[in-house]
Parts: structure tokens; sequence; C-alpha cells
């Protein structure tokens, strides 16, 4: 903040607050396994657990892996760190008294019911957000062969090995009650579109299962293709997101419908952004991703009945603010065959 900060007018100030934390906002945590593993106490966890019995060999959400540079390279989306908005949120909320007020009235601002609360077990931590506009972005598998450091959660060659999830594993496994408080609660949620492949191939059963787990309070469900504009193995890193919002596509119509604005998402330094033109991407009515948000949307459909709040699957691609390629946040190698 500039010297001459203070003496700004509180409105000017107030406006200034609010650009450092635009909404609405996404949060990313990853979804792990972690068999017989001690946690650090958890004092806001639901009384019914506790740090040694209600975490061992169950699912739980934990703060995105951060994956340093010289690890990049093996296929999937990785993070050199975490971009979440609620992060901006808690530097946000210790820096002033005003600042804090901004953070608070986000939080509180959302006209449809209550805030929801994301428990981290491992750290000890919960994250509140809005429910009624921000996204929650579920992260099914390290997209390597998991090594992370049970304290911080930083990928590295040095840590003790861990376990590779996926989508199958997680529904067989026992979720514990404040992840799946934090996702049946969850009006917006978001899956990164390369995890809906496993090494199996495509599973349509799993994600209808999975929809069913999730679709209580669903609203929107984002497909996040972090390839487009930044993949260094398939075409779509070529790709610019002006190519993508030119016209709403057939398609893109099939899975939402609706005549509105595209939306826009916030990160620190990250903006993700709805786009309307599925054919450049080279989808069409037979592609597989597309298939599967039909499954997932007619299922979520099916199962809240026709006066439910969904309203659509979305596809989402993100551009970065960055001074030079070493300042960049997420790296991509897609899956080969994925798409």
């Amino acid at each position: 903040i500039f010297p001459l900060f203070p003496r700004l007018p509180t409105e000017l100030k107030h406006k200034i607050w609010e650009a450092s934390y635009p909404k609405p906002g996404m949060h990313i945590f990853d979804i792990c396994v972690q068999p017989r593993q001690p946690f650090t106490e958890v004092h806001d966890a639901p009384a019914s657990e506790t740090p040694y019995d209600a975490y061992a060999d169950r699912v739980f959400l934990n703060s995105v892996t951060i994956t340093p540079g010289h690890c990049h390279g093996a296929s999937g989306t990785t993070f050199s760190r975490d971009p979440s908005a609620y992060r901006t949120a808690i530097i946000l909320s210790i820096t002033s008294v005003d600042s804090a007020k901004v953070t608070k009235a986000s939080i509180d601002s959302g006209s449809l019911g209550s805030p929801n609360v994301v428990y981290l077990p491992r750290m000890g931590k919960r994250v509140i957000y809005d429910n009624g506009t921000d996204v929650l972005c579920l992260r099914f598998s390290p997209s390597h062969q998991a090594v992370q450091d049970v304290t911080n959660n930083v990928f590295s060659h040095d840590s003790h090995p861990g376990i590779r999830n996926d989508i199958s594993r997680i529904l067989e496994a026992e979720w514990c009650e404040g992840m799946a408080a934090a996702l049946f609660n969850a009006r917006r949620l978001a899956i990164d579109m390369s995890e809906l492949w496993s090494p199996s191939g495509l599973d349509p059963m799993s994600l209808a299962y999975l929809s069913c787990c999730i679709q209580n309070d669903l609203e929107v469900l984002y497909l996040v293709d972090y390839c487009v504009g930044r993949c260094g193995r398939c075409w779509k890193g070529e790709l610019r997101q002006k190519d993508l919002v030119t016209r709403k596509c057939s398609l893109a119509r099939e899975l939402d419908p609706e005549d509105r604005e595209m939306d826009v998402i916030y990160e620190s330094t990250i903006t993700y952004r709805q786009i309307s033109n599925l054919e450049k991407l080279g989808w069409d009515s037979d592609h597989s991703i597309f298939a599967l948000a039909k499954i997932i949307a007619d299922t979520i459909r099916a199962q809240q009945g026709p006066d439910g709040p969904f309203r659509s699957v979305r596809i989402l691609i993100c551009e970065e603010e960055m001074s030079n390629m070493r300042d960049k946040t997420i790296s991509t190698m897609c899956i080969e065959n994925y798409g």
C-alpha cells in the first residue's frame, strides 16, 4: 500500500479493498485418503469427530497440493502455489479493520442461505466462504504418483509416499462428516475436466454415483479445462480465450440453455471464464466429455426432481496474470488419449 493510503477518503479505500478481493471466488481443495494418519487437533471439527478416530481410513478435504517448479512434467494439472480466493480473504482479514470488514461482508453477502464451511483436519482449520456465489473446486487426485509432506502438503521427492486417489477410490471409501457436509451444502462446484479420466478409462457409472452424492443443493457444476492456452502436450495449448467466446454453439446450449452473460470467477492472479463455443475445443455430440457432462446433468436433475435448484453444467477455462513464465501458478500436461 502506498504511504498516503490512510489519507484517502473512506469510500475510496473501501473500493480498493473490494477490488483486492473480487467476487465470485474459487476455492480449491484436494480430496485425500490417508489411512491411519494422525492429525493435529481440530478445534472446529464436528463434535462427533476427533483427530485420531474420525479420519483414519476415510476421505477428507485438504488444501491443494503444491508442486515446486522442478517437479513439474507429470500428466495432469499442478499448482506452484495455492491461488484460492480464501487465501486472499485470510490476508485481508488481518491487514486492517476496513479490509477485514470487506472480507466479512463478502462472506455474509449471500442471499441464498448461510455460508458453507470446509473443514481441513490435517491443518486443524476450517474455511468459510459465500455459498451463494463462490465456487468450491475439488481435486480428486494428485496427477502424479503422490508423494506429499504431511505437514505442509508440498510435493517433494523426499516426502513419505502417499496414495494416488481417483474418483472410484473416493466413492468406495467412507467420507468424513466435515467433507460430506461441505459437499452436501455446496451450491456451486468445480472439477478439473481431466480428472473425469481414470487409468481404466472414462467411467459413466462412477460419475453418475458421484452426481448423486453432490446433488442436494447443487445449482451449477463447472468442468475446468486447464489445457487451453497452456498445455505442453495437446493442440489446445495454442488456443486463446477469445477464440472460445465468439458465440454460444448448439452443444453449449444443450448443456446450459440460459441466455445470460457468461460466468467469470476469480482467484489470486487467475481468472476463470465460462466458454460458449465448445466446438472450438474439438467437441461434437459424440465427444466423451460432452457425453459425461450430459450424464452428470441428467443424474442431478433426476435426483432433485422437477423443482430442484440445478441449472446446468458449464465449461470454464482460465487465464493467468504473470510478469514472466517463472511466476506461473498452473502447469498442465494433459493425459495421453484424453479428450
